[in-house]
């Protein structure tokens, strides 16, 4: 057998986490028709769904991601793939302006796509903002203790060459400030 590449090993590892993901809809004893993932990138909240037809009672997936080659890249991969009874839309969006009406989701999805939006408490602003009042958000992310050796090598290296640092790794969001965010979005239970 061949070594597994980083690349296939990324694409595993953001499938699980959209598994587990989808997982959490199980305790929710209610259906989300219309559901919007957030930071599509290549469509591993989709692939995860395929592999549990009719998971959370989603009907229609609104695929978005800031990036036009991700979307693409959905676009082109679902034309290969069937869909099942998934219906699958795809826009262009940028994850900080939604530009989505209010109350527009049954489901909003986020999965490894958070860490990278500079502004998350206004992130989940406009998620909580498109969701109808008794919708869900579900979101998954790299938290503060990720990459900390790569971060530390990197400012150790830095110091020796540059005789400086700078930052080269997104700074991570705190487990322990999650609640508070979603808090201050107006997320309840």
């Amino acid at each position: 057998a061949r070594p597994a590449t980083a690349e296939s090993k990324l694409h595993n590892l953001k499938y699980e986490v959209a598994s587990h993901l989808l997982d959490r809809l199980e305790d929710i004893k209610r259906d989300f028709p219309y559901a919007l993932d957030v930071g599509c990138g290549l469509g591993h909240v989709r692939e995860a769904l395929r592999s549990v037809p009719g998971a959370g009672g989603i009907e229609t997936l609104l695929q978005t991601d800031c990036s036009r080659e991700m979307v693409r890249f959905c676009q082109e991969s679902q034309s290969t793939a069937a869909s099942g009874d998934l219906a699958l839309r795809y826009l262009v969006a940028d994850e900080e302006f939604l530009p989505f009406q209010d109350d527009s989701f049954d489901l909003v999805l986020s999965s490894m796509a958070m860490h990278w939006v500079n502004d998350l408490p206004g992130m989940l602003l406009q998620v909580r903002r498109c969701l109808k009042p008794d919708g869900a958000f579900l979101g998954a992310m790299l938290g503060q203790s990720t990459l900390d050796e790569l971060r530390v090598s990197l400012l150790l290296a830095e110091q020796e060459v540059e005789s400086g640092v700078s930052q080269h790794i997104s700074p991570m969001t705190q487990m322990s400030d999650v609640a508070g965010l979603g808090w201050g979005a107006g997320f309840r239970l």
